[in-house]
């Protein structure tokens, strides 16, 4: 990016944002339409933290890795320990300890 004249950045950040905010008004009342607002503030959002710093560390982690996470979520585990995250992270957390061993 540093080659690139500001003039041409600057565009491209702008209508990154403005696609951005599109796709927001666009989602948002499909999330209270479909009823799922909850999955999404609970473990969609805590979900990307964690695949983020997994991510730092150098995990790969693909669809069959993320399938094995969620196998029998709900079943019990961490949800319902008090650790201080909010309950879709903690049950990710354990699911994926459970995942690598």
């Amino acid at each position: 990016m540093r080659d690139v004249e500001l003039g041409k950045i600057t565009d491209y950040a702008a209508e990154d944002a403005d696609i951005t905010l599109q796709l927001k008004h666009s989602f948002f009342p499909l999330l209270k339409k479909q009823d799922v607002e909850k999955v999404f503030y609970q473990v969609e959002n805590p979900l990307v933290k964690v695949l983020t710093d997994m991510e730092f560390e150098g995990v790969k982690a693909g669809r069959g890795f993320s399938s094995r996470i969620f196998e029998g979520a709900g079943k019990g585990g961490a949800s319902g320990r008090r650790t201080g995250l909010p309950a879709g992270r903690a049950a990710v957390q354990s699911r994926f300890a459970q995942a690598v061993g």
